[in-house]
């Protein structure tokens, strides 16, 4: 073989070796490992709005959660003519 061609061949095989450990680099294999299954912080309802607490709730006409829970029906009419340029509530009584 000539001299030109085995420099030609050793240029490439490293230059191919150089691509494959790149390669091989930024795959990132990983080994999975068997664990518990997680425990999610889920935030829950406060206690004070499951219980009969409130008895009055403000709830937008088009939606079916309420937004807010009120103890007097004056707390209850102040919020909804806060909001009343941005949403049209209805007051409800739980009874």
């Amino acid at each position: 073989m000539k001299e030109e061609t085995r420099d030609d061949i050793k240029a490439g095989g490293i230059g191919v070796a150089l691509i494959l450990l790149i390669v091989w680099a930024l795959v990132g294999c990983t080994w999975t490992f068997h664990r518990p299954p997680m425990k999610l912080n889920i935030p829950q309802t406060p206690p004070s709005q499951t219980n009969a607490a409130y008895q009055y709730y403000v709830i937008d006409e088009h939606s079916k959660i309420p937004d807010a829970y009120f103890e007097t029906k004056e707390e209850a009419e102040s919020y909804r003519k806060y909001f009343e340029k941005h949403h049209t509530y209805k007051i409800v009584s739980v009874k």
